[in-house]
């Protein structure tokens, strides 16, 4: 009787979380930076897809250590040649924020294991960015042109201009040039 009635309150105890997991309905925490990134190719139409990454915003506890997003592994995977000057975004219908508000092209510093992009005391990325114009298109799409192209190969990303709390993991849209 005893293992019975333990049995039956573990299950419902475990019931409890699984009912619980179910009604959780998760929601991106950025849900106007929900976009799909593309480069343009020779014709203006999409060619190929950015490789959409984790970035983790990281401040260090020390008072004088520059804040940090880090990016998992030393290269994108998505290779474009230099001069490559012209980008198609399009956002999800329903989002608040236009992209011309929200988003910036940046050059990434890397090494062996990592990306990275290093942040100035307010958390605005700036040294490292890359002068961009936004054109809409439609009412979701906009092509982001880069006057000249980008000559200076490594690694770049667009990521949101407005950084997020500590230890927070944005979405970053990455891609090489070689």
């Amino acid at each position: 009787m005893k293992q019975n009635l333990f049995a039956a309150i573990i299950i419902v105890f475990l019931s409890s979380f699984i009912v619980s997991l179910k009604k959780t309905d998760i929601k991106s925490a950025f849900p106007y930076f929900e976009y799909s990134f593309a480069a343009a190719g020779s014709t203006g139409m999409p060619e190929i897809n950015l490789d959409k990454s984790s970035a983790v915003y990281q401040v260090p506890k020390s008072k004088t250590a520059i804040p940090v997003l880090n990016i998992d592994g030393a290269k994108s995977a998505v290779r474009l040649k230099t001069g490559a000057s012209e980008f198609l975004i399009r956002r999800v219908p329903g989002t608040t924020e236009t992209p011309t508000d929200a988003i910036g092209l940046y050059k990434l510093n890397a090494d062996r294991k990592n990306r990275s992009l290093l942040l100035d005391a307010t958390g605005v990325i700036s040294a490292t960015k890359v002068n961009i114009n936004f054109v809409q298109i439609d009412t979701y799409t906009y092509r982001i042109t880069i006057t000249g192209g980008i000559s200076a190969g490594g690694e770049y990303a667009f990521v949101e201009k407005n950084m997020a709390a500590a230890n927070s993991t944005l979405i970053a849209w990455c891609f090489g040039i070689d």
